[in-house]
């Protein structure tokens, strides 16, 4: 989309998304669910912020690598998951 219509159309067909994404996701009228996948959207920005800043380097480096990583790949998957077992009703224990 970026490269055929341009930055700022791209920009407000993600932020389009989001919104109809949102929509669906109020509707399942759950909120513990609501408040996992909110966290996954905040996580998503956290690590694209920390990924146009990561020309950090020395000892924490790695760290900085894995935490990125974390939050634009990991929490996704995991807290994904997380969803579909409250969504399914299983008990807390195989949620953890």
């Amino acid at each position: 989309v970026n490269q055929q219509f341009g930055n700022k159309l791209a920009i407000l067909a993600g932020d389009f998304l989001l919104a109809r994404a949102s929509v669906c996701l109020a509707r399942l009228r759950n909120i513990e669910v609501i408040e996992i996948i909110s966290t996954v959207i905040e996580h998503l920005v956290k690590g694209e912020v920390m990924q146009m800043k990561s020309d950090l380097r020395g000892p924490d480096a790695f760290e900085y690598y894995l935490r990125k990583n974390y939050y634009k790949t990991g929490s996704l998957i995991a807290n994904s998951v997380l969803a579909c077992t409250v969504l399914g009703g299983h008990s807390k224990e195989t949620q953890e």
